[in-house]
């Protein structure tokens, strides 16, 4: 049994999960850039993202417990955890991120900020849209995909390059500390997005 046997065969279960998940990590990134883009009140996003989060964890433990009791499959039991958490960890780096940008009432309207919500948003869409095109085993569309958010990953790290220079020239202490706080998890958000799209890719191609 190869992974066209196991992804498109009748039983879907663990494809529809993955698409799930991936519709979560889209969800949490639109919502979170509707904080910074669309002027969605932090509060209400953090409210939202908390049952996004929520609905991650259910989605990951729906995983695990169909990995051990449902599906026979060739695919590595380490490799399906790896799956299932990637996409957790983004879901639960967000919330995270809000609630941070809640806490420090920090300005959402710089623009550095914006452009990180931006590229968050952006890589979301991407992510989803590589889990959409797995049951289509198209090696080369899926290299294209994760290339795309390679490249929005790179510019995340150029931008944090750059913030950084601006944010140690801040004569306030607490103002410098707090959005190198904030730039820092943005960048490690799109680092975790990127690992998440990454690992869809690595689990499908080996097991082709």
């Amino acid at each position: 049994m190869n992974i066209k046997e196991w992804l498109v065969p009748n039983d879907k279960e663990f494809f529809r999960l993955l698409e799930e998940q991936s519709e979560l990590v889209l969800r949490a990134a639109t919502l979170f850039a509707a904080a910074g883009l669309n002027g969605v009140s932090i509060g209400d996003a953090v409210g939202q993202l908390r049952q996004i989060e929520k609905q991650g964890d259910d989605i990951t433990h729906t995983i695990y417990h169909h990995l051990h009791e449902i599906f026979i499959t060739p695919v590595d039991h380490e490799d399906i955890a790896d799956l299932a958490n990637s996409g957790d960890d983004v879901i639960d780096l967000i919330y995270n991120l809000a609630v941070r940008l809640e806490v420090y009432e920090f300005d959402l309207d710089l623009p550095v900020f914006r452009h990180f919500a931006s590229i968050i948003r952006k890589m979301g869409e991407e992510s989803r849209l590589l889990v959409s095109k797995i049951s289509k085993l198209d090696q080369k569309e899926l290299e294209d995909e994760v290339e795309q958010i390679h490249a929005l990953e790179n510019e995340a790290d150029d931008l944090i390059n750059e913030a950084l220079s601006g944010v140690i020239q801040h004569t306030d202490v607490r103002e410098m500390v707090l959005t190198k706080d904030i730039y820092e998890m943005c960048e490690s958000v799109t680092d975790l997005t990127e690992r998440f799209c990454q690992t869809v890719q690595d689990v499908v191609l080996k097991n082709l």
